[in-house]
């Protein structure tokens, strides 16, 4: 897969056990107990503070550590 160069990576589990490897429990659970944490309270029509909360969540240059691909 071919990201651009500012888009977040996937992050899938890759047990081939679980819909052969898509499966995506590690991305929930740090939306519910990383991300979620972040960004309740904070006005939704601020995008750029939102933007920018998720993005210092994440210290690494591509955003690997919790992968930030999902829709609000």
């Amino acid at each position: 897969m071919i990201c651009p160069r500012y888009e977040a990576v996937e992050l899938r589990d890759g047990d081939k056990g679980m819909y052969l490897g898509n499966s995506v429990t590690r991305a929930v659970k740090n939306i519910n107990e990383k991300i979620s944490e972040a960004l309740i309270g904070m006005d939704p029509t601020l995008q750029s503070q939102i933007d920018q909360a998720m993005i210092d969540l994440d210290k690494t240059e591509k955003k690997v550590m919790l992968s930030f691909l999902f829709r609000l």
